[in-house]
């Protein structure tokens, strides 16, 4: 491995396909479920006669029935700020965890300026984010694909983007 950014990468990459494939697998299965409440307006009548705040929790505030609405309120709303927010804190914690693993000292000894150590491997994780938001959207589009849906394409990369802030934001908290 040439620079610390690329041996981050290597290091990670099982965590960067685990959680791609986890994410990825996630987003086509809730995508299975769809037509299942677009053709049932008795379990949108039932979600929209809940309390507010258990609409909120439910991600049922959308409007289930459009396509929109339903990976919106299922996906982007409920399901991935949650992971993503603890993926991002796991590696952010692992960014960290290096001196608790040894390797740290090793890191160190290499004849590098201590601030481009510190940027590449926050750039490594950056990346490996951005790779595991690569594979949700694919696992987006495949289920997508197979159901014959379409999404507004602008929306779903604005969507795609702020799940990668998002997991951004908690592993620079981390």
């Amino acid at each position: 491995m040439r620079t610390v950014l690329t041996k981050t990468l290597y290091d990670r990459r099982y965590t960067i396909i685990g959680w791609g494939l986890g994410f990825g697998f996630l987003t086509w299965f809730t995508g299975l479920f769809y037509h299942t409440f677009a053709d049932s307006n008795l379990i949108n009548q039932s979600l929209q006669q809940l309390p507010p705040a258990l609409r909120t929790i439910s991600g049922a505030n959308n409007n289930l029935i459009t396509v929109t609405g339903y990976f919106g309120g299922q996906i982007f709303q409920k399901t991935m700020p949650l992971a993503m927010a603890v993926l991002g804190i796991i590696l952010g914690v692992g960014l960290s965890g290096q001196e608790e693993r040894g390797t740290l000292q090793t890191l160190l000894t290499v004849p590098l300026p201590r601030w481009r150590i510190l940027l590449e491997t926050w750039l490594a994780y950056m990346i490996a984010i951005l790779c595991v938001v690569i594979l949700l959207g694919l696992g987006l589009g495949l289920t997508l694909l197979q159901q014959h849906l379409q999404l507004p394409l602008r929306h779903t990369i604005e969507a795609l983007a702020n799940v990668w802030l998002l997991g951004a934001f908690f592993m620079t908290l981390g």
